[in-house]
């Protein structure tokens, strides 16, 4: 079977920082995955090297068959070395929900067997499933607290409005990216136990799951109940010793001059001034400036992903820019972010703004 190697426009922005470099990676996508009823719904999900050197891929399946669930899925994650020549180990594993309902989703999360520092690549395919019976709906789910002081701490209930005992029930929190799509980062489980019919089951979580994380969804299952998910955003954290603020954010032409409108295939640059503040006067900062370009439709799509680097010296501020050329006439929306050489935001999302390609 062939298979066509593709790198997230993140990774490849990553590669283009000397210091990320080594923690970008590319995945193998199996180019037949849409003949079937249950496929990966990212063509590129992500993989990251635990704190032990374990290499994890976190991504979602979906069920395609809009009439029967699935159950007994099987994913394959196969590792290769750096430059995708050998296999390094495959290993097996499942999403986390036993029964994906029909058109539903469910994530999943895949672990190397040895914490092998030649794992480079990594390909996931679904190998096997069975259509199931359905799980009933009754599962009420909601997160009440989220709060994060370098630590993300939610707290939600569980209530069983369901026609049968909840027993075995595990409520799961997936934390996302702010890129579009968004990427799964991280997935936590969390034992519930029995709830009996008109029962509530209260759930809490502190950890660090994913310093990149902007975004919580919590969903529950349990022996035959499955809930609906209940999403809420993660506070930006902002540290006490040192801020990087994003003051501006300003597109121009060849000649200096502010645009709002661009000809397709003229380049044009955007920028912003970031100001760094810090209590250590001899601090050095290095950091990443992301500019994010977002095609407007019912669907929107990143277009463009661009990077520029640079390090601030104690206090003081630094402009950074990035230039960028539109191929296709219509409605764009520009973000920008900072984030430091770890991957780590150290900005709150910077200004947004719109502009139109003719």
């Amino acid at each position: 079977m062939r298979r066509l190697i593709l790198a997230t426009t993140l990774a490849a922005a990553l590669a283009a920082a000397p210091a990320l470099a080594g923690q970008s990676f590319a995945q193998y996508v199996d180019e037949n995955a849409g003949s079937l009823s249950v496929i990966a719904t990212s063509a590129s999900p992500y993989v990251y090297k635990d704190r032990e050197g374990y290499t994890v891929v976190v991504g979602e399946i979906e069920n395609t068959n809009a009439l029967s669930p699935m159950s007994g899925i099987v994913i394959r994650a196969t590792f290769y070395d750096r430059l995708g020549e050998e296999v390094v180990e495959t290993v097996r594993g499942g999403p986390v929900l036993d029964v994906v309902p029909a058109g539903g989703a469910s994530p999943y999360a895949i672990v190397s067997a040895s914490p092998n520092p030649e794992i480079g690549l990594a390909s996931v395919e679904v190998e096997a499933f069975n259509s199931s019976a359905a799980k009933l709906g009754g599962l009420e789910i909601s997160i009440d607290e989220i709060s994060n002081d370098g630590e993300v701490s939610v707290a939600g209930s569980l209530r069983n409005a369901g026609s049968a005992p909840s027993n075995g029930t595990t409520v799961y929190l997936a934390f996302y990216d702010v890129f579009q799509p968004p990427r799964l980062l991280h997935v936590e489980a969390i034992p519930a136990g029995d709830i009996p019919i008109g029962g509530t089951s209260e759930f809490s979580f502190s950890g660090s799951p994913n310093p990149k994380a902007v975004e919580i969804r919590a969903f529950a299952e349990s022996d035959i109940l499955l809930s609906g998910s209940a999403g809420a955003d993660i506070p930006a954290h902002e540290s006490v010793t040192s801020m990087v603020t994003i003051s501006s954010l300003r597109v121009t032409d060849a000649g200096g001059n502010g645009i709002s409108n661009i000809p397709s295939g003229t380049a044009a640059t955007v920028g912003s001034e970031l100001l760094f503040q810090t209590v250590a006067d001899d601090r050095i900062q290095e950091f990443v400036y992301y500019v994010q370009v977002k095609r407007s439709g019912s669907l929107p799509y990143v277009e463009f992903l661009g990077t520029a680097t640079g390090s601030f010296y104690g206090s003081t501020g630094e402009g950074a820019s990035v230039e960028w050329t539109p191929r296709e006439p219509g409605l764009y929306f520009i973000e920008t972010f900072v984030w430091d050489y770890d991957a780590v935001p150290i900005a709150s999302k910077g200004p947004v703004s719109i502009v139109l390609v003719s």
